[in-house]
């Protein structure tokens, strides 16, 4: 008679547990390699869609001479409005009427139209209008700059732009100014979208996502007035807005601001008299610097040319202190000329320096006792003979001797 064992014997308690521990250390790390790819794509697909249409608005700037006006936030496919321009006066946008008429609205101050990108009129993708979340791109835009009378290509923009400045303890939020005036700096135009719990956005369908938070730092970006907060700082790079912390610091938002026409933009000259010539919008041109420039060219180091330079002044630092004008040295000035300037001491004396917008002249040369002129600088003579000072015919000056006498000898 034989007897067969039967095995029993399954996963124990001890087995599960360690099974999902494991299957727990494996899916929570795909989760997070999953979370870090979604966040690198939302930018990827939001940043990608605003420079796209920022081209193509300044390309029609370049073709047409102004901004192109807002297009409706709330419009559909079929409607005649969908990626359209819209109307010059809409509501205001404290004014709730404009969310369901026009679907864009003017800035209370009167300056700033905010709607979508106007994509039909631009001839781009109605897709280059929406961010990784479905919800469409926020186009606000200096009023005066849509139109090609009052369009200025410098810039005369009336939007302000704030950011996070978290280099300081507690962090505050610095308004965006020129760095010598200390005015706030006026921008042409802000793309922005409205991050990934879209409070203040509008789907693709034209329907509010979610409503405007004001108590939440990125309220600023809803209110539509004609300040807003961007996501990064222009000037402290290692500076954001961004926090997805629950609370008042809340930011998800998403923006691209435009001073005036991009200075990669070169065209030629509308100018009739002057068709051969290339120019560029740009307002200010940093060399050798990573920062803002103070002034409309900052050039770190040397400056070198070839031909011709041109200016109404030179100064010696960006506050205007110090200053010359190049007519000083290439024009003929009074206060130049030795022999004309009421600083004259003598008969046509030499210049010893140049200062204060004016030469001082003297003679520290002939023979005889030198005496200080009137102005502190240099010597003159009561009775300078400068006859005495020339070589004898055939010979040359190789020096002048501790007195103040040429030294001549033949060549």
């Amino acid at each position: 008679m034989f007897n067969f064992l039967k095995s029993n014997k399954g996963f124990s308690l001890l087995d599960i547990c360690i099974f999902l521990m494991v299957a727990g250390l494996i899916i929570g790390g795909m989760l997070a390699f999953y979370k870090s790819y979604i966040d690198k794509k939302s930018i990827s697909v939001t940043v990608t869609a605003m420079v796209r249409a920022s081209a193509a608005i300044n390309d029609y700037i370049v073709l047409h001479g102004r901004y192109p006006r807002p297009a409706s936030l709330i419009a559909v496919q079929g409607d005649a409005t969908f990626g359209a321009e819209g109307p010059t006066a809409p509501p205001l946008c404290n004014d709730p009427a404009w969310r369901t008429t026009t679907g864009m609205c003017l800035s209370p101050g009167g300056t700033v139209l905010v709607g979508t990108i106007p994509f039909a009129i631009l001839g781009i993708n109605p897709d280059t209008a929406i961010d990784f979340w479905h919800s469409r791109i926020v186009y606000a835009v200096t009023l005066s700059q849509t139109d090609t009378v009052t369009y200025a290509p410098t810039g005369a923009g009336a939007i302000t732009v704030q950011a996070l400045n978290q280099t300081v303890t507690p962090a505050t939020v610095d308004t965006i100014a020129d760095a010598v005036t200390m005015v706030p700096i006026g921008h042409d135009m802000i793309l922005l979208s409205h991050g990934r719990e879209g409070r203040g956005a509008y789907t693709r369908d034209g329907v509010l996502a979610a409503a405007c938070d004001a108590a939440l730092m990125e309220g600023i970006n809803c209110d539509y007035t004609e300040t807003f907060l961007l996501d990064s700082h222009p000037t402290i790079p290692q500076s954001g807005s961004r926090s997805y912390m629950a609370g008042p610091s809340y930011y998800d938002d998403f923006t691209l601001v435009q001073r005036a026409v991009s200075g990669d933009n070169w065209r030629r000259s509308q100018n009739p008299l002057s068709p051969n010539f290339l120019v560029t919008e740009v307002d200010r041109i940093g060399v050798g610097t990573n920062a803002m420039p103070t002034t409309r060219l900052e050039i770190v180091g040397d400056l070198r040319a070839t031909g011709e330079i041109r200016a109404d002044d030179f100064c010696r630092d960006t506050g205007g202190v110090d200053c010359f004008t190049p007519e000083m040295i290439a024009g003929s000035m009074p206060q130049m000329d030795c022999g004309t300037s009421a600083f004259v001491l003598g008969d046509r004396p030499p210049i010893v320096r140049i200062g204060s917008e004016r030469v001082f002249c003297g003679s520290p040369v002939n023979g005889g006792t030198p005496v200080i002129s009137a102005g502190g600088e240099g010597f003159v003579l009561p009775s300078p003979d400068y006859t005495s000072l020339a070589c004898p015919t055939g010979e040359y000056m190789t020096g002048i001797n501790a007195s103040g006498v040429p030294q001549c000898a033949p060549p």
